[in-house]
């Protein structure tokens, strides 16, 4: 038999009981933190889940104008190239009343003149 001495009841190894509505306030309290935690990361999926659709709708978008880009990219190289072709050249220089000149003069390349401005007015 274990002797009191501080009026509190006494265990087998000197430890003192814990009373029952104690031990299920825990448990309560542990159960509340865990339902928490649940929640959150189930916000958290569905926070990531509605980003990878967004993300899905986004790059739809952009591929789908990416396509109109490269589309009207070709049809643009296609008319550089028709604008580009000399026969089309001849036509349109016929339409708007150009001739071939009589006599064509064909000038050496030079490197960019070395002469200034004011050299041009001094020869003359």
């Amino acid at each position: 038999m274990a002797i009191l001495t501080s009026g509190a009841p006494a265990t087998s190894g000197g430890r003192r009981r814990r009373k029952a509505g104690s031990a299920a306030s825990g448990s309560s309290r542990w159960a509340i933190g865990l339902g928490v935690v649940l929640v959150l990361a189930a916000l958290a999926l569905v926070h990531l889940r509605t980003r990878g659709i967004q993300m899905r709708y986004q790059l739809a978008e952009a591929l789908s104008i990416e396509q109109e880009l490269l589309e009207e990219q070709r049809r643009l190289t296609l008319e550089v190239r028709r604008l580009r072709n000399p026969q089309h050249l001849a036509e349109r220089a016929a339409a708007l009343g150009l001739a071939r000149p009589e006599r064509v003069i064909a000038l050496p390349r030079t490197p960019a003149s070395t002469a200034s401005a004011v050299d041009v007015e001094a020869r003359r």
